[in-house]
C-alpha cells in the first residue's frame, strides 16, 4: 500500500474513489448483513458527538469531520446535549450555589376535626344503600329521588356514601 488508496473505490487496486452512492449501499449491506441498522450519517454523528463528549479537542474533532470552518460546523451540528456533559454542568454550577440554611420547622398541632364536613348520619345512609340495591339507580337519580322526598343531599355526597360502602361500581 503506497497510501494513495482509496478505501471504497470500484478498482480492485482501489486506486479510483467511489462515489458516494456506492460507499452508502456498501454501507447499508455490510449493516444489514451484520444486522446493525445505521446509516453512515448516524455513525459520523455519534462519533463526533462522542468525541466532544470525551473533551478531544474541537478542531481535532472539525479535522476528522473535514470541517474547515475553525470548529463553528463541528459545533453547529455535532455537539448535540448528552446526559453526561449535562450532569457535569449541574455539578459544576451546584458547586457555585450556596448552601441553604436548613429550617427546622415544627408539626402543627393545629386540630383538623372540627373541619371536617359532616359525615352523612346513618339512617339517610342506609337509605342510599337501600335505593341503589333495589333499583340500581345511580348517584344523580338517586340525589333527585331523595330531592322529591324532602331531603337534601348533593349527588356528589350520595356518590361518597356509596364508595364508602363498595356500591359505587355499576351494577350488573
Amino acid at each position: 500500500m503506497t497510501g494513495e488508496e482509496y478505501l471504497h473505490s470500484y478498482d480492485p487496486d482501489n486506486s479510483v474513489p467511489g462515489s458516494l452512492s456506492y460507499f452508502t449501499h456498501r454501507f447499508a449491506a455490510m449493516a444489514k448483513r451484520s444486522g446493525f441498522h445505521c446509516t453512515p450519517q448516524k455513525v459520523r454523528h455519534f462519533s463526533a458527538t462522542k468525541l466532544l463528549a470525551a473533551k478531544i479537542a474541537l478542531p481535532a474533532v472539525a479535522g476528522r469531520l473535514g470541517h474547515s470552518s475553525g470548529g463553528r460546523t463541528t459545533l453547529q451540528y455535532y455537539a448535540a446535549w448528552l446526559r453526561e456533559t449535562d450532569d457535569s454542568a449541574v455539578r459544576v454550577l451546584a458547586a457555585c450555589m450556596p448552601e441553604l440554611p436548613q429550617v427546622r420547622r415544627e408539626k402543627s398541632r393545629r386540630d383538623f376535626s372540627a373541619e371536617q364536613p359532616t359525615r352523612t348520619k346513618d339512617e339517610l345512609e342506609a337509605r342510599i344503600c337501600n335505593i341503589r340495591r333495589e333499583e340500581g339507580l345511580g348517584p344523580v337519580k338517586i340525589q333527585a329521588r331523595l330531592a322529591a322526598e324532602g331531603t337534601d343531599i348533593a349527588s356528589s355526597a350520595v356518590w361518597l356514601v356509596l364508595k364508602r360502602h363498595g356500591l359505587n361500581k355499576a351494577v350488573g
